[in-house]
């Protein structure tokens, strides 16, 4: 029996959690900032953009979309709630930056709150992952020997990728900001797949 579901349904569990817990508090998107909900997406994520790559893409590529949205905005969150939290500890800073870093934070904060109602994500008895479960149930999931082999060939390609654009760019970066941004995108899924592959039942 293939472990693809069971990956999928170990932070499926996390993230329902933390969902149903949230819709209970005035913020849910605060609750779920403050309880880590962004790691279990990330997870949720690479496993998507990994299967993506070795079959089903179309399938896996809606779920990923979902997760992606929910990722980028408790990464805006945490973006603007940091700085706030350092430039308020910082008797030197001026006011207004303080004042500015913390409206960007609520903002950002609201925005998210809107997202979670508006996608289904709170509020509907788990409308969203039950119907991101339903996507799953229907991959033509891999046997265990043959999904090994898939992983192994997409890890390597991903490495590839990654030696391919230092290769192309090499130390002259043309546009320090994307470039850099772009190779350690390219860094950081390699780091989270093996993560989000192991799990205390596989």
């Amino acid at each position: 029996m293939t472990h693809g579901p069971g990956r999928f349904e170990f932070y499926l569990i996390q993230l329902e959690e933390l969902l149903l817990q949230s819709a209970k508090t005035e913020n849910p998107a605060l609750y779920l900032y403050k309880n880590d909900a962004r790691t279990k997406v990330f997870m949720l994520e690479g496993l998507s953009k990994l299967y993506a790559g070795m079959h089903n893409e179309k399938r896996f590529s809606y779920v990923k979309a979902y997760f992606k949205t929910l990722e980028d905005a408790l990464g805006d969150i945490d973006h603007y709630y940091t700085y706030a939290e350092q430039f308020f500890a910082d008797p030197e800073m001026l006011s207004t930056i303080r004042m500015f870093m913390e409206q960007k934070r609520d903002e950002k904060l609201a925005e998210m709150n809107v997202l979670l109602v508006k996608k289904k994500w709170i509020n509907n008895s788990k409308y969203r992952t039950k119907k991101i479960r339903k996507k799953l149930q229907k991959a033509d999931w891999l046997e265990p020997e043959k999904e090994v082999l898939a992983i192994n060939n997409y890890y390597k390609k991903a490495i590839k990728d990654v030696i391919e654009f230092y290769e192309k760019t090499g130390t002259a970066f043309t546009d320090i900001e994307l470039q850099v941004h772009e190779i350690r995108r390219k860094l950081r899924w390699l780091s989270i797949y093996p993560q989000a592959l192991h799990h205390p039942d596989h």
